[in-house]
């Protein structure tokens, strides 16, 4: 299904008036006819055409789409030269998706909307939805284990070495940039450090959705812990919770904490896992993401709280009488 999407103002603005935007920053000349190569590039940065919403973008797995869901346009001044027009998903948790790969805005540039140096025809809103199942692609089921496609050259991010037996190799799909692991049971991980101790050895923190190489930046673009995220690296890692219900050693009255390829949370009710405290504490934001310090592999939430031996609940609350 698609859905035409204008975005009112800018293009009203620029389809009365462009030789007045051209003014505000140009006083070469008051005829369009008679920019220079730089004015007509500064225009057409402000000048892209309405952008198509279509669910066909929607990732294939964990995740729930919505052409109607608001977007934030960042509107420029004539004075932004150097800032492209850009657009975001508006509300907490929805994040835009481009050829079912989660991605941070798309920006407008050469009068076209481009997401990390590619073209954008199309987008939808995305979030983030364990209880969604895995639908199988072309692009992923045709490719063989032992055929792990390698990047295409040239190729302008590193990629992570495999230097621990709990890592394999990234993939990627075809000649573009977007990347996978080809084995059932890996899950693609970022590489990066402690937000909070900069200094402490780097974190491999389990993927929501997937994951690309922005060729401009130089850098990995993609989500985790409910944030987007830019990473230098990236891995595949082995991981034993891609599917399953969790056990756990509480005794009372609850319901099963259900995984979906190493990121735990409950189908209802309130998520609860076994701490270093030696009781059971709620995950922020309702889940808990594998992760891997370096030496060991635990499970956490965007808080940074800590669960040990995956052991998860989930609480539900009867409801008042």
């Amino acid at each position: 299904m698609r859905r035409r999407l204008a975005i009112p103002l800018v293009f009203l603005f620029l389809a009365l008036v462009p030789c007045s935007a051209h003014s505000a920053h140009s006083s070469s000349s008051d005829n369009c006819d008679e920019w220079s190569v730089e004015d007509v590039h500064f225009h057409e940065r402000r000048a892209c055409r309405d952008i198509t919403t279509d669910l066909s973008n929607c990732p294939a797995a964990s995740h729930v789409c919505d052409e109607r869901e608001a977007l934030s346009a960042t509107v420029l001044t004539a004075s932004d030269q150097c800032t492209c027009q850009s657009l975001r998903c508006a509300n907490k948790g929805w994040r835009l998706a481009v050829n079912g790969t989660i991605v941070d805005k798309v920006r407008c540039k050469g009068r076209q909307w481009v997401s990390s140096g590619r073209a954008a025809p199309s987008f939808v809103c995305a979030k983030f939805d364990p209880s969604v199942p895995a639908t199988s692609t072309e692009s992923i089921t045709t490719v063989k284990v032992e055929e792990c496609i390698d990047p295409p050259a040239p190729f302008m991010c590193e990629v992570a070495p495999v230097n621990d037996p709990s890592f394999s190799a990234v993939c990627f799909r075809g000649q573009d940039s977007n990347l996978y692991c080809n084995s059932g049971d890996t899950v693609l991980v970022a590489l990066t450090t402690n937000p909070g101790k900069p200094t402490d050895p780097p974190f491999y923190y389990t993927l929501q959705g997937s994951g690309l190489c922005n060729q401009e930046t130089q850098k990995y673009e993609m989500t985790t812990l409910d944030i987007s995220i830019e990473v230098n690296q990236v891995s595949c890692m082995q991981c034993p919770h891609m599917r399953g219900v969790a056990t756990t050693t509480f005794q009372g009255s609850h319901g099963d904490a259900v995984f979906d390829r190493c990121i735990i949370s409950c189908p209802t009710g309130t998520l609860k896992g076994y701490t270093l405290a030696d009781e059971f504490f709620n995950a922020n934001g309702g889940f808990a993401y594998y992760t891997y310090t370096g030496t060991e592999f635990y499970f956490v939430d965007s808080a940074g709280i800590r669960f040990v031996n995956a052991d998860f609940y989930c609480e539900n609350i009867p409801p008042d009488n």
